[in-house]
């Protein structure tokens, strides 16, 4: 039995203690000697049952005068003993009155106790190991999350966490916190009030590793605790092990437990659980413990009887067991908001890029490859291309204070929809419908300053940010993507040829540099992800990704600019000139219709308040139309018209424009599609351009 662990107890067990002594008054074993169910002498009379059955007055008992008898066997106990059927009992550890005879249980979280009516040893459980048991057993499930993430290798079957892009790879190390070792005053320990035990501290666990398993302790506790990779993703082997290390007495001679974990031996196919991104370690069947003055564990505890004895969710493991990962230990559940928003804002990125431009400098791969020569021709007539780029949205931190954007004080930015109509949130659709608990950001690195890798036209970057502590030490999560053309369009650099979700890189603590990836296909896999559609549901390309806003928004706009584009080429080739342009400063024309678009404004155009126009012939009523035999004969969001230019000497530039608010909340959009008129000896003709200028794609 070791005694070490219970001598530990120190003041606290003894509190306990003179609790026990206090109530034992009014029972009496069959000795004589008054005691409670755990086996605690309440008085010092020491007379064994013969004795006392031999004395005929109680009051010589007492006085210790009984005639013609021989000495009282238990005359010779300590103070500190406890005597019954003539057999003195040790009560020297503070009160626990364990029994000398009683063989050790081998189980140093156990605490011998004696019947004190059959005298027989039993063995209850020493609270003092109740905080390392909790805190290990939840460090080795946040550390099965993060280990889940790692993905394995269908040659050699080991696990390996994937490499980062952004960031430097982390390896999970993290020595003694604190790092006295000891929560002791007399060892250095940050104990200020000398009760044995480390005073709270929120800035204590602020280190890569534990924010990188999400382990952290708001009040105070009394051990001491590290986290050691100590080898690599091979099934069966020993991958990492977490200490907890105490000195409950403050001697200098602390204690240790220590749990062990890696990789199960069958994860390439044998037998064996399903394995998911919660349950890929084995479950230790051993709780270590290195008793004082020892290097190493002589003994252990049964992590069964551990879990038994001190989880409250023991009875009800799940999903396997308790050492298989809960939701809230998974980075998903962490940090799951900044995950969907920054798989929504990678997806309206992704579809952005797609659509080829119509613009001078645009990224190779936004330029159609038929529209490259009359890109070049009409390069002095046509918009300059500019980069996506938003700077982190709200500009302040999302914790509560004087100039926070957190009005209600409840550590969230509150909504403001506002905030998401500048830059480049408009061009891809993102927006917060709601309170947030991060930041926002993204950029594009396209053009001569950005050194991109072969091959590569351009790269975005978003990331989401958060001060957890609001102490200023912030975390972030963040992804790079590389964009090349790629079936025609700018799609992704992938090895998946439908992968249209980024890895996404946690960086635990800013400024350090390390990070951890989180793998796309592990966030789809997920099981206990919530089933956001931004991870779930996202099978193919570009034109999956928003069945709504997206698709709506150019299923009008590809049919229109397609009849307006046949009936202008169809018109010019046949008289080699255009009809009078539409008037544009008239009550009557077509910009009174975009000053309004087609929401509810007063505007005649409406019969519906569905946000769509029309149709109504009158419209359309202007000479060019007429004249081109065009009009517009169903509902409609978006207001059209047309310029016509000058493009040099010989050519007239065409502009089709369109303008809409889709969403009426009075931020229009405007599409523009061109076309190069020319008159040649072979006749007259208009080339169109495949490329698109957007302004506010979705506003």
């Amino acid at each position: 039995m070791s005694r070490d662990l219970r001598r530990g107890l120190s003041a606290q067990a003894l509190a306990v203690a003179m609790v026990l002594f206090a109530g034992c008054g009014g029972t009496k074993t069959s000795d004589g000697v008054g005691s409670d169910v755990a086996g605690c002498p309440t008085a010092d009379v020491r007379t064994s049952e013969a004795y006392i059955q031999s004395c005929p007055q109680l009051d010589d008992v007492i006085a210790g005068e009984c005639p013609n008898m021989p000495p009282d066997p238990c005359a010779a106990c300590p103070d500190t003993g406890y005597c019954k059927a003539g057999h003195c009992y040790d009560c020297s550890e503070e009160g626990f009155c364990n029994a000398v005879e009683c063989e050790d249980d081998g189980n140093p979280c156990t605490l011998q106790r004696l019947d004190p009516v059959s005298g027989e040893c039993r063995f209850v459980a020493n609270d003092a190991c109740r905080e390392p048991v909790q805190n290990l057993v939840r460090l080795y499930r946040e550390a099965q999350a993060h280990y889940g993430l790692w993905l394995e290798s269908q040659d050699s079957g080991e696990w390996a966490a994937s490499k980062p892009v952004l960031g430097e790879q982390l390896t999970l190390n993290e020595g003694w916190t604190p790092i006295s070792g000891s929560c002791c005053k007399e060892s250095g320990g940050p104990d200020a009030d000398g009760d044995g035990a480390c005073d709270p501290d929120p800035a204590r666990f602020r280190t890569v590793t534990w924010r990188a398993l999400g382990f952290d302790i708001s009040g105070a506790h009394r051990f001491a605790y590290s986290f050691h990779q100590s080898g690599v993703g091979k099934p069966g082997e020993e991958l990492f092990s977490v200490h907890a290390r105490g000195d409950l007495d403050c001697d200098g001679k602390p204690i240790e437990f220590v749990l062990r974990g890696g990789f199960r031996k069958y994860a390439n196919g044998g037998s064996g659980p399903l394995l998911t991104l919660t349950n890929k370690l084995s479950s230790p069947v051993h709780l270590e413990y290195v008793a004082e003055d020892q290097t190493a564990s002589q003994t252990a505890v049964p992590t069964e009887w551990a879990v038994t004895q001190f989880l409250s969710e023991a009875r009800q493991p799940w999903p396997f067991d308790a050492f298989s990962a809960r939701v809230e230990d998974t980075v998903f559940f962490r940090h799951f908001e900044a995950l969907e928003a920054l798989a929504r804002l990678h997806a309206g990125a992704v579809r952005y890029y797609s659509i080829p431009k119509a613009e001078v400098g645009a990224p190779g791969c936004m330029v159609s490859v038929p529209d490259g020569p009359l890109l070049g021709q009409l390069a002095t007539f046509l918009p300059p291309y500019k980069g996506l780029h938003s700077d982190i949205t709200p500009e302040a931190s999302c914790c509560s204070g004087d100039w926070s954007p957190d009005a209600d004080q409840d550590g969230m930015c509150d909504m403001h929809v506002g905030q998401w109509t500048s830059g480049a949130w408009p061009s891809i659709g993102f927006k917060m419908l709601g309170g947030q608990r991060y930041n926002y950001e993204l950029n594009e690195e396209s053009g001569a300053g950005f050194k991109l890798e072969p091959g590569v036209d351009l790269a975005i970057n978003g990331r989401a940010w958060r001060d957890p502590g609001c102490d200023g030490h912030r975390a972030s999560l963040a992804f790079r993507t590389p964009l090349a053309l790629k079936d025609g369009s700018c799609r992704p650099v992938f090895g998946m040829n439908e992968q249209v979700i980024a890895d996404i890189e946690f960086f635990p603590l800013e400024g350090d540099g390390h990070s951890v990836v989180i793998p796309a296909v592990r966030a789809m896999e997920h099981p206990l992800w919530p089933g956001t559609f931004s991870f779930a549901d996202f099978p193919g390309w570009w034109s999956t990704l928003d069945v709504a806003a997206f698709g709506r928004v150019f299923e009008e706009l590809d049919n229109v600019f397609s009849q307006m584009e046949s009936s202008i080429s169809s018109y010019f080739a046949e008289n080699c000139a255009f009809p009078d342009a539409p008037a544009t400063g008239a009550e009557d024309g077509w910009l009174s219709v975009i000053s309004d678009a087609c929401c509810w404004t007063g505007n005649f155009v409406f019969e519906r308040w569905d946000g769509r126009c029309g149709p109504f012939p009158q419209l359309w009523s202007d000479p060019f139309w007429t004249a081109l035999g065009f009009s517009v004969p169903f509902r409609h969001r978006f207001a059209y018209g047309v310029k016509l230019l000058p493009a040099g000497t010989s050519g007239t530039l065409v502009e089709l424009e369109a303008v809409g608010d889709d969403n009426c909340n009075s931020t229009p959009s405007r599409f523009v599609r061109y076309g190069l008129a020319q008159k040649k000896p072979d006749g007259c003709s208009v080339q169109w351009l495949q490329g698109w200028h957007i302004e506010d794609m979705f506003e």
